[in-house]
């Protein structure tokens, strides 16, 4: 499940994590922006941020 507020940049996000998948040994489900698909989820991983603070940081 991957949510985002830019609809565009999710669109594309699920693309790329889709093609990728031939060449991977497990496959998975993915499905965007559909909150009504965590509720029975045992985990969730949440990745906020502003990433470019990451960007500022020296190394």
């Amino acid at each position: 499940m991957l949510i985002d507020s830019n609809p565009e940049k999710l669109d594309s996000e699920v693309l790329d994590l889709i093609e990728a998948q031939p060449n991977l040994k497990h496959h998975a489900n993915i499905i965007s922006n559909d909150w009504d698909a965590l509720d029975d989820a045992d985990v969730i991983i949440s990745a906020l941020g502003n990433i470019g603070l990451q960007k500022m940081q020296p190394g």
